[in-house]
């Protein structure tokens, strides 16, 4: 008998949903249902003539009372959960940039990757049937930034699930960038820097943002403990091969052999299309590129994620591995509409 093909829960490349398949397969992927929505303090933009030294390494201090600095993190578990609090820059991280899902006019709704430009002026997203250069948005162009799902384009393949992660960026003669977040952490993130420095546009003109350096905001996180992280802190005791839970490692996933041998072809599928871009990138034409570091950036990202996946396949959590090997090839395709377009 033919096996039953998976469908495309695991053909992680493929963006061109229909409307059957949207809330199952991205819709259901966008969020993780253990994560609680992060919270803010407000952020301080600091705008300097020169940008100052690099700060030191962040630390991790344990007293929630201390003044969080940049780099700072604190940890506090809960008997079921962890928060974390951190200090961030968020110019940084608006730099490097990140994976939204973008409604175009046209078609079903396709994962792009969004950054910020070095002087702070735009918001550059790339297709490889664009040049860069059709892909961007001016801070001085933008007319507003409404949160939600009000704008028309959203209408055509409802996500109400996603509102609170959904934005419409209102730009031109009443164009409309209509984006959603993968990750509400994310979507705080960008909501808050890209209000602040349209906030700093109109009080202080766009010339003036290439003077900004900075963006820092303090992020609070909330994120159920993992079922193997529980089981450690119940002081389990440890196999002969330091493996914590040996018995319940050995049966993980119920015996489900088929399902782990899917996921590890997914696993060996997805690094060898890492490696393949890798050596991409050593083109000189990419090398050449302004987006070569970010583009870098993206991959290495990419080999960090699937890097802890095989512990992940041994301790029987499919589900999560499966999460993670979707996340990373939503950055790879992401990565090689860059490439395309940068080339």
């Amino acid at each position: 008998k033919k096996k039953k093909k998976r469908g495309h829960a695991r053909g992680h490349t493929t963006t061109k949903l229909d409307d059957r398949d949207l809330q199952r397969e991205v819709l259901g992927k966008v969020f993780n249902p253990f994560e609680q929505p992060p919270t803010f303090k407000a952020p301080i933009a600091i705008a300097q003539p020169k940008p100052p030294a690099p700060p030191a390494e962040g630390k991790t201090i344990n007293a929630a009372s201390k003044e969080l600095k940049k780099g700072d993190k604190v940890v506090t578990e809960t008997s079921d959960s962890k928060i974390t609090a951190e200090r961030i820059d968020a110019l940084e991280i608006m730099h490097v940039g990140t994976q939204f899902l973008k409604y175009g006019n046209f078609g079903f709704p396709h994962f792009r990757h969004f950054h910020l430009t070095t002087d702070n002026s735009a918001l550059q997203w790339y297709s490889k049937k664009k040049h860069p250069s059709k892909t961007c948005v001016l801070f001085k162009n933008i007319k507003d930034i409404i949160i939600g799902q009000n704008m028309p384009k959203f209408r055509r393949h409802r996500a109400p699930e996603l509102a609170r992660s959904s934005f419409s960026i209102i730009y031109g003669d009443g164009k409309t960038l209509d984006l959603i977040a993968i990750q509400p952490r994310e979507f705080k993130i960008w909501i808050t820097g890209l209000k602040e420095l349209l906030k700093l546009t109109k009080s202080m003109g766009a010339d003036s943002l290439g003077s900004v350096n900075h963006l820092y905001m303090t992020v609070k996180t909330t994120a159920k403990l993992p079922e193997n992280d529980l089981r450690e802190k119940l002081g389990s005791p440890m196999s002969a091969h330091g493996d914590a839970f040996p018995e319940m490692r050995k049966d993980a996933g119920h015996g489900d052999k088929r399902l782990f041998k899917e996921v590890d072809a997914e696993l060996e599928k997805l690094k060898k299309r890492v490696s393949s871009l890798e050596t991409k990138l050593d083109l000189d034409k990419y090398r050449k590129s302004k987006q070569y570091r970010t583009m870098q950036a993206i991959a290495r990202k990419v080999k960090d994620q699937i890097r802890p996946l095989k512990d992940l396949m041994l301790d029987g959590e499919f589900k999560e591995c499966d999460d993670k090997i979707w996340r990373a090839g939503v950055a790879l395709e992401s990565l090689e509409h860059m490439m395309a377009a940068c080339s």
